[in-house]
Formats: structure tokens, C-alpha cells, sequence
């Protein structure tokens, strides 16, 4: 099932990549804020992925922004409490009998703060399901710097909060402008976290 999902993920960056360069022949594109750059979010990231669900597998189903089955707080820390609220997995994808087989955290850019990578991964190690666990990210620009940043302030500090993380989850690193001659960035991300 991973090596399916994988591959949703390289075909969906493949298609956000054409509509980045103006390659794409319709379907979707990055809209412009007035100052004409361009908005890259991971809402384009999703909805690719799904379309790319839908064309490859249309008998599976999927949900949006799904509730937890966990509570967390994440007012005074991140962490499961009983007394706090479900969070939601960006997209949960089912099969045909309708049980859930992936839950899946999306994220553009590097912006991202350590404590919202803790929350994501936080939330997917947390379910007891027997289901695969995806955390993809989308980066339009990327270099040493981002790479550093991500690796020693962001994600390592978050394995280190929710070492379940390192082995649970399945990571997906994409860039739409090339890095060092390369669009794909999870194996050279993933080496460098360890996994």
C-alpha cells in the first residue's frame, strides 16, 4: 500500500511542477495574488493528490479535514489530553469497504514552525489504526539554508518530542524550482533526519 501512495505523491508533484513551469494542458493552477506572484499553498498539493486518488483508484473514497480520534491541547503544549479537542488530518483516504488506509498531513513552504510539525506527526502516530501515515511537503524555492533549517530546527527537534515519528510515518519532500539539479527531496531529506 505505501509504494501506491508513494508513487500518488510523485505523480501529483509531477502535475504541480507542470502547472508551475506552464506545461499542464488544464487542471489546476497556482492563482496570483494582485501583486501577480504566485500563491503556493498546500491546498494545490491536496487536490492534486486527490485527483490523482481518483484517476488511479476510483473505488477508493476519502474525507477531508477529518476529526481525530485522539483529543489534544494544543493551547499549553502539544500533547493528548482526554479534556482537549480532536484535531484533523488533512486528508484520510478509505478503501472500498470504506475503512481507512492512510491518513495524510499536507504543508507548503518552510514557514512551518517546529511546534506545527510536532502537532502533525504528533496526530498521525497517535491512532491506533492499522493505516499508513503521510506527511508530504511542497516547497517552491529550497537551498542550504531551508535544508538546515528543516532538518535541525524544525523536524529533528519534533522527533525528538515524538520519536514514533521517525518510523511511523512515511515523509514526501518536493520543491518546484530544482535543488542542487533535483525536484525530489525526500531521500536526501530523509538521510539527513536519519531515516
Amino acid at each position: 500500500m505505501i509504494d501506491q501512495l508513494n508513487t500518488l505523491c510523485d505523480r501529483a508533484f509531477e502535475a504541480l511542477l507542470d502547472a508551475y513551469d506552464n506545461r499542464s494542458n488544464g487542471g489546476i493552477l497556482f492563482p496570483r495574488y494582485r501583486s501577480e506572484k504566485l500563491r503556493i499553498s498546500e491546498q494545490e498539493l491536496r487536490q492534486q493528490f486527490i485527483e490523482e486518488v481518483r484517476r488511479t483508484y476510483p473505488s477508493w473514497y476519502y474525507s477531508v479535514e477529518t476529526p481525530t480520534e485522539s483529543c489534544y491541547d494544543f493551547q499549553h503544549g502539544v500533547e493528548a489530553t482526554e479534556k482537549g479537542r480532536s484535531a484533523r488530518f488533512d486528508l484520510t483516504l478509505y478503501d472500498e469497504q470504506r475503512h481507512p488506509i492512510a491518513f495524510i498531513e499536507f504543508k507548503a513552504h518552510g514557514r512551518t514552525t517546529q511546534p506545527n510539525y510536532e502537532k502533525d506527526f504528533l496526530k498521525l502516530v497517535q491512532t491506533n489504526r492499522d493505516v499508513c501515515r503521510l506527511f508530504v511537503q511542497l516547497f517552491e524555492g529550497f537551498d542550504d539554508t531551508t535544508l538546515n533549517n528543516l532538518v535541525e530546527k524544525k523536524i529533528g527537534p519534533s522527533f525528538n518530542k515524538v520519536p514514533e515519528a521517525k518510523t511511523k510515518i512515511s515523509y514526501h519532500f518536493f520543491t518546484l524550482k530544482p535543488y542542487n539539479r533535483e525536484h525530489n527531496l525526500t531521500e536526501l531529506i530523509n538521510s539527513k533526519l536519519g531515516k
